[in-house]
């Protein structure tokens, strides 16, 4: 247990005076140690016994619940529990330099693999919503292609060059030759001449006979 640093004489921090160092009581460092208010004075614990965490109700975080959360709030969470196990790898580098036997008589043990599945949830969570977004964007690309108008001959850029030009002509040409050999009709039959007609004197009579009905005028 490490006791505060006190405001009231040291304005500029306080002064180790085994080591001649003056420490900032506001310094960034002291949030590797977990901060507690005892009797009316703050204390900061270095190592957490594993039966502290007897009355801790606290748990790591489920998939369910981190889905109803904001990116800004996925990534507000992710800092803080990685600040957590900053302060649980402090405690067990502790328990190491005292000379701790047994690490998992620790409370760091326990906590840091709450904190390692709550931070394994967040990827997936965040993972989850790129495949989502990733298939959207494929969809959305799917149909713009669909709806795109092939350009037509008019825009298409002309040839400048006059290989180019020779070339364009050359392709036409045998475009040409190619629609003209399948437009050709199939070889007809030779035509077979006509046999006379010859005409019976029934016919004949049966012609003359047949007047037109301005005759009788």
């Amino acid at each position: 247990m490490i006791a505060a640093p006190d405001l009231k004489y040291h304005r500029k921090g306080q002064l180790r005076k085994q080591l001649d160092v003056e420490v900032d009581p506001g310094h960034g460092l002291w949030a590797f140690f977990r901060k507690k208010e005892i009797n009316g004075s703050t204390q900061y614990e270095t190592i957490e016994p594993r039966d502290a965490i007897a009355e801790d109700t606290g748990r790591s975080w489920k998939a369910v619940e981190l889905r109803r959360k904001s990116f800004k709030d996925l990534h507000t969470l992710w800092y803080l529990v990685l600040k957590e196990r900053n302060l649980l790898a402090t405690q067990r580098e502790e328990g190491r330099r005292i000379g701790v036997s047994n690490p998992g008589a620790l409370a760091a043990t326990t906590k840091m693999h709450q904190c390692r599945k709550t931070m394994a949830r967040i990827k997936f969570v965040i993972n989850e919503r790129r495949l989502v977004f990733e298939k959207h964007a494929e969809a959305l690309k799917f149909v713009k292609t669909e709806i795109a108008v092939e350009p037509s001959q008019k825009t298409r850029a002309a040839p400048r060059t006059r290989a180019e030009r020779m070339k364009v002509k050359r392709r036409s040409g045998m475009r040409g030759s190619a629609i003209t050999t399948e437009s050709l009709p199939p070889s007809l039959p030779a035509a077979t001449p006509k046999a006379k007609s010859s005409s019976t004197p029934s016919d004949l009579s049966s012609h003359s006979s047949t007047k037109s009905p301005s005759s009788h005028l």
